[in-house]
């Protein structure tokens, strides 16, 4: 049903008279897979990647790298009907 693979995440702060601060790596190279029927919990620590995990999975995030699957379909190549 739902495939996550190698999937990396960072995010870059921005400063006042900066235009880029060192990025802040929240997900690397993470991978799994969910089965239909299955369930699926996360937890971890505060600053862990739970929510920016998910907010990829929805399609929220784009991941600087890695592909996410549903059904089958690439989430990020797919039409924008699938991504609804």
């Amino acid at each position: 049903l739902l495939q996550v693979k190698d999937v990396t995440h960072h995010y870059t702060a921005r400063k006042l008279f900066k235009w880029k601060a060192p990025s802040k790596q929240v997900l690397s190279n993470v991978s799994f897979s969910i089965e239909e029927g299955a369930c699926l919990g996360m937890f971890g620590p505060s600053g862990a990647g739970k929510s920016t995990l998910g907010k990829v999975m929805l399609g929220l995030e784009r991941p600087q790298s890695g592909q996410i699957f549903f059904q089958g379909h690439d989430l990020y190549k797919a039409e924008q009907s699938i991504r609804r």
